[in-house]
């Protein structure tokens, strides 16, 4: 089975999410008697962004992404979406990169979508009080063939 596959990135559900990290005023207390900071997220002036815009994440994903074997053979899978949670960092650097939501019964698929998202270039970092700031995003990849 030589047949070339072309992968489609349906970024029509995209969504994201920049949030940043700080510590709250407010101490949380452990069934240990410890105390620790609570962490509390507040929305950034201007959130994280691919250099280049939505379009050109969708071109290095459609470029990069794999589709799974187990796509092609295995029909009982019907959601072909992973949605992955990342941090961008004040750099514009991709890191803590996780699944928040797979696809049920292709471990393939979200392996997959961390290596595409793991080895993005550098975006724009979400800015707060005209400062870089770390923050958190949400997009959704999704498997499909065209």
């Amino acid at each position: 089975m030589n047949k070339q596959l072309t992968l489609a990135l349906c970024l029509l559900g995209m969504f994201a999410t920049a949030q940043t990290k700080t510590t709250a005023s407010a101490k949380k207390t452990t069934a240990k008697k410890e105390t620790k900071a609570v962490e509390v997220t507040t929305i950034p002036d201007r959130k994280a962004e691919y250099v280049g815009g939505n379009d050109a994440m969708e071109k290095y994903i459609i470029a990069n992404l794999k589709y799974p074997a187990k796509l092609e053979t295995d029909t009982s899978i019907k959601t072909r979406k992973v949605f992955m949670k990342f941090m961008v960092d004040k750099t514009g650097k991709v890191t803590d990169v996780s699944v928040m939501k797979g696809i049920k019964g292709c471990k393939d698929c979200s392996e997959e979508a961390i290596r595409v998202v793991s080895t993005m270039p550098n975006w724009s970092p979400a800015i707060e009080a005209n400062q870089a700031i770390d923050s958190w995003f949400t997009l959704p990849i999704s498997f499909a063939k065209k």
